[in-house]
């Protein structure tokens, strides 16, 4: 990964700051954290939070407010990262979705976290150099930039993580270490 640029209207943060990136969703969201260095990103975590399909969206939620909340308190990450939702043609979908992406929002402001938010395409730009790439493109240059091997048991990181790590690795690109 190429050192963040410098530019004085992007965000300063603290030399090895953790910055985590959220792939919201009701069924899996990704997250994934980075620390930024003046040499660039090192891996620090990622994963899933899952939650039941048969259960009522409100509990769902709740799922997903307080899987966040672990890993808030867990990592202490300083800066937070979300992805804006791609709106297709099914507008129950995006409906849904926005709810999530609402309640994982209203869990970083809790923590008092600053939150950016970027597109898709902004994240397969910044993580592969084309903003139309597909999920294993970014899955493949995330393992890459990171140095990422397979999961404790052999299996690679689910495509919601890494595209967790893509979006915090996004944000890393647009922040300066402060000295």
């Amino acid at each position: 990964m190429q050192k963040p640029t410098e530019h004085p209207n992007l965000p300063i943060v603290a030399p090895n700051s953790l910055i985590l990136g959220v792939d919201p969703g009701t069924a899996v969201t990704g997250w994934g954290i980075v620390q930024l260095t003046t040499r660039g990103a090192r891996f620090v975590g990622a994963g899933v939070i899952r939650t039941k399909s048969a259960d009522p969206l409100e509990s769902r939620l709740l799922t997903l407010s307080e899987g966040l909340q672990i890993i808030l308190d867990t990592h202490q990450p300083v800066i937070a990262a979300v992805e804006e939702p791609f709106f297709g043609e099914n507008a129950r979908s995006a409906l849904v979705l926005g709810q999530a992406r609402g309640a994982l929002l209203l869990t970083l402001a809790r923590k008092g976290l600053p939150v950016s938010s970027y597109s898709p395409r902004e994240v397969k730009r910044a993580a592969v150099g084309n903003g139309a790439a597909t999920k294993e493109q970014v899955a493949f240059m995330i393992g890459r930039i990171l140095g990422l091997s397979p999961t404790p048991d052999g299996k690679p990181f689910p495509n919601d993580a890494t595209d967790a790590l893509a979006i915090a690795l996004c944000h890393a690109l647009r922040c300066r270490i402060s000295n």
